[in-house]
């Protein structure tokens, strides 16, 4: 698949995810798809966020995809201290969706 956001593939997220260290590379890769639309959204084309990742009030914006990354790296998956990942992201309140694990499931 071919990406919207300027990244050449699912492979290419997924290989940086794990370059970057990002735990469970594939949930996250997961993520990206379901916040994106499968990289369409609006968010991801204009501010190449795969993630949905706000600063404040705002979307957070990058230069790259990398970018978004090594933002989410830094802001969520760097509160990981082991365990079910789902769990991780249910207590962390990563999502106000209360169906937002069982859809995240379905992605990958």
């Amino acid at each position: 698949m071919s990406l919207s956001c300027k990244a050449q593939s699912l492979r290419e997220v997924h290989n940086e995810l794990i370059s970057q260290g990002v735990p469970y590379p594939a949930i996250v890769l997961a993520q990206a798809r379901l916040e994106t639309s499968n990289f369409k959204s609006k968010i991801c084309k204009t501010h190449h966020n795969l993630f949905g990742i706000k600063h404040g009030k705002k979307y957070a914006s990058y230069p790259n995809w990398r970018a978004s990354i090594t933002d989410y790296k830094k802001r969520i998956s760097s509160r990981y201290k082991g365990g079910d990942y789902y769990a991780f992201l249910k207590k962390i309140g990563y999502a106000r969706d209360k169906s937002y694990i069982n859809k995240l499931k379905q992605f990958k």
